[in-house]
């Protein structure tokens, strides 16, 4: 693969995920429009279950969803990194010899790595949403709006996925050069 054909494969890569990763954007929004409507409509604005157990002013579902949203944030911040060291070190166990093939092969753990992180964060905010719906606590929406900005500022740029590759091919040599140091 030459040179330009990589970087053709690179922006095309790029193009679509920004598609996937604004549908799975769109989810979490439309979802949010439906329900927030069905609750000051059809529910009139109460709760799906007043009665649930409450820590303050909020439902011990609210601090699920806080509890959840935390946890999908921070992996979404991990998760790159363990997809970056996973796909170098699988790459060179496959192909010890760098070829041009190495970045095109390298992409397909970010792209795994960025579908995963983003469908984690539409999870979350789904999730979010179902309990502002159940409990009527406006704390869950709020969760769920930084859910969906954080999940949008992570949308693919063709820049991120240049400095996410460079390092990448660092991991990728350093892994060849202790494979072939320890042998």
């Amino acid at each position: 693969m030459t040179e330009h054909e990589a970087d053709d494969f690179l922006q095309k890569c790029v193009r679509q995920q920004r598609v996937i990763a604004l549908a799975l954007l769109g989810g979490p929004l439309m979802i949010g429009v439906i329900l927030v409507a069905v609750h000051f409509t059809v529910l009139e604005g109460k709760p799906l279950a007043p009665d649930l157990p409450r820590i303050g002013a909020n439902s011990i579902l609210t601090f699920v969803a806080s509890f959840v949203a935390v946890g999908a944030v921070v992996v979404s911040f991990i998760l790159p990194n363990i997809h970056r060291r996973q796909a170098a070190a699988n790459l060179a166990r496959r192909s010890p010899a760098a070829s041009t093939a190495d970045g095109p092969a390298l992409l397909v753990g970010w792209q795994t790595g960025n579908l995963v992180r983003m469908a984690m964060l539409e999870g979350a905010a789904i999730l979010a949403i179902i309990f502002f719906l159940v409990t009527g606590d406006f704390t869950c929406i709020a969760i769920a709006a930084i859910l969906i900005a954080v999940q949008a500022a992570g949308l693919p740029s063709e820049s991120a996925v240049r400095s996410w590759l460079a390092q990448a091919e660092d991991e990728l040599q350093r892994a060849r050069s202790g494979a072939s140091d320890s042998l």
